[in-house]
């Protein structure tokens, strides 16, 4: 069973449980990786390579404080514009308790010291409908039956 991919990156070679596939050559990278500068890719264009706009500046910043790295949710793009270069197609994980965006250092709750509630189980969630199916069965009682007490 093989879990995680290798960076494709010769002088990285690091397990990524996450692998980002590089839009221009395809091969799949680590996050620190993927940019075409970075493994100078020789799919791109210079152009493209070297554009003004900061790299990540399509994903939105990590909510951490001092942090600069950007998670992998794209920032949504004005009604009719086309993005140059298409995004991920699946949902960009996020805190499981306060939904905030991070990047892959500190997208786990305890990573940035989380404050937000756990999510309640549904097994908790079935024990408080129950709860209420009772409540609402002891006051049906009470209403009906003036005389009876609830233990």
């Amino acid at each position: 069973m093989d879990i995680g991919t290798h960076c494709a990156l010769d002088t990285c070679k690091c397990l990524t449980f996450l692998p980002i596939a590089c839009p221009h050559c395809m091969r799949r990278f680590c996050e620190t990786c993927v940019p075409p500068e970075t493994h100078a890719c020789a799919a791109a264009t210079p152009a493209e390579s070297s554009s003004s706009k900061p790299q990540g500046a399509d994903r939105v910043r990590c909510a951490v404080p001092k942090c600069t790295a950007y998670s992998l949710e794209l920032v949504p793009a004005a009604p009719g514009v086309q993005r140059a270069q298409p995004g991920v197609a699946h949902k960009a994980p996020r805190c499981e308790r306060c939904r905030g965006a991070f990047c892959m250092r500190h997208r786990s709750f305890a990573a940035h010291n989380c404050t937000a509630a756990a999510p309640r189980t549904e097994g908790q969630l079935r024990a408080d409908a129950a709860e209420a199916r009772r409540q609402k069965a002891r006051e049906a009682l009470m209403r009906n039956f003036p005389g009876f007490k609830s233990k």
